[in-house]
C-alpha cells in the first residue's frame, strides 16, 4: 500500500511537469466518442516495474476492456478466469510395506465486472473521473479425489476417496474514483480507487464417496453426506490503489 501511495503521487508530478512546459499546438489527447481500449495495472517501481492484468473490485484478475459511448460517458468490463488443477503424490516406506497416495483437485472461477464512467473535465490531458460497478463471479464445484495404495507381500489394499460439494457465487458493487493523464494521444497513466462492498458465499450439500478394495475379499463402498456453507461480506475501502497502463485506439474509423 505503501509503494502504490509514493507511486500516486508521482503520477501527479510527472503530470503537473508535463502540463507546465507543453508548448505544443492543441491536440486531442484524450479520446472521444467511439474510441475503444484496454487497461492494464502497473506493478513494482523504478528498477523493477511491470504490467499485470487489471484488478477488479473485488480482487479478481481481469482483462479489462473500455469504449467511449459518448465524449463523457465511457463503458468499461473486465473478464476474468481462473483455473487451478492440482495433482500430487507421495511415496513412504514402513519395513517391507510401501504406501502410496495421489490426489488431485480442481476448480474453476468466471468473473465478470460491467460498470460506466464519467469523465467530467474538459482538459488537453488530464482526465480525472467517476464511476461505479457492479462484479460477479462464478465459482464451479471443487472436486478432490485421493488414493491410497497399501502393497506389501500379500498384495495390494486400495482406497479411493471421490468428494464433491457446490460452488460458489461472488457479487460486489462498487464506487470508482480514478483519473488518467496522457501522456502522448490516446496513451495514459493513471490511478484507480474503489469503494463499495462484496458478498462471497461459497459451498453446500457435499458428498464423500469411499471405495475400499482389499487385498482379497470383494470391495465395499461407502458414501456419506452433509452440509457445509460459507457467507463473507465486506464492506469499506479497497486496500489497493491501482496504477493503470491505457490505450485506446478509435473502432469506427
Amino acid at each position: 500500500m505503501k509503494n502504490s501511495i509514493v507511486a500516486f503521487f508521482i503520477l501527479i508530478s510527472m503530470g503537473v511537469i508535463a502540463q507546465t512546459s507543453d508548448s505544443e499546438k492543441p491536440k486531442q489527447y484524450i479520446p472521444l466518442q467511439g474510441y475503444a481500449g484496454a487497461s492494464m495495472n502497473i506493478t513494482g517501481l523504478i528498477n523493477n516495474l511491470g504490467v499485470s492484468a487489471a484488478i477488479d473490485p473485488i480482487g479478481a484478475d481481469v482483462l479489462l476492456g473500455k469504449y467511449y459511448v459518448t465524449d463523457k460517458w465511457m463503458f468499461r468490463a473486465g473478464l476474468g478466469i481462473n483455473s487451478l488443477n492440482y495433482k500430487g503424490n507421495s511415496t513412504d516406506s514402513i519395513g517391507s510395506t510401501q504406501v502410496n497416495m495421489d490426489s488431485t483437485y480442481s476448480q474453476t472461477a468466471l468473473y465478470i465486472s460491467p460498470g460506466v464512467e464519467y469523465h467530467f473535465l474538459d482538459d488537453k490531458r488530464l482526465d480525472p473521473y467517476v464511476g461505479g460497478a457492479l462484479s460477479m463471479g462464478f465459482i464451479s464445484k471443487p472436486k478432490y479425489r485421493t488414493t491410497i495404495s497399501i502393497i506389501d507381500t500379500t498384495g495390494e489394499d486400495k482406497t479411493e476417496i471421490d468428494y464433491q460439494s457446490e460452488g460458489g457465487f461472488v457479487f460486489g458493487a462498487t464506487a470508482i474514483v480514478g483519473f488518467n493523464y496522457y501522456i502522448a494521444r490516446n496513451f495514459a497513466l493513471g490511478a484507480e480507487y474503489h469503494l463499495g462492498f462484496y458478498n462471497r458465499r461459497e459451498g453446500g450439500d457435499w458428498e464423500r464417496v469411499t471405495v475400499n478394495t482389499p487385498v482379497s475379499g470383494n470391495s465395499t463402498s461407502n458414501r456419506t453426506f452433509g452440509a457445509d456453507r460459507s457467507s463473507v461480506t465486506t464492506v469499506g475501502l479497497s486496500q489497493r490503489l491501482n496504477i493503470t497502463l491505457s490505450y485506446f485506439f478509435n473502432i469506427k474509423g
